[in-house]
């Protein structure tokens, strides 16, 4: 368990340092799509937040009804309102 919390806690701050968003957004555990937003809005640059925002709420939609809710705060956060609309 504590190699695991290591391991992510790792491959968190590599990520950070390296802006590297997009490997965050397609490798992250969806039932943690609120801390990978949350490290979007927080570290990711402008011009790529929407982008990444809409890469995640795809995600999210890919995995069913359950997921549609948590796409469409995605979706709203990148800007995309006909993708919103299609999830409503």
């Amino acid at each position: 368990m504590r190699h695991t919390i290591l391991c992510l806690s790792f491959q968190l701050v590599s990520v950070v340092v390296n802006r590297d968003w997009r490997d965050i957004v397609e490798s992250c555990v969806l039932e943690n799509w609120r801390e990978a937003l949350a490290a979007l809005v927080t570290y990711a640059k402008a011009e790529e937040f929407t982008a990444l925002c809409d890469l995640l709420g795809q995600r999210l939609e890919q995995e069913g009804d359950e997921h549609c809710a948590n796409a469409m705060v995605c979706y709203i956060c990148a800007g995309n309102v006909e993708k919103f609309v299609s999830c409503w």
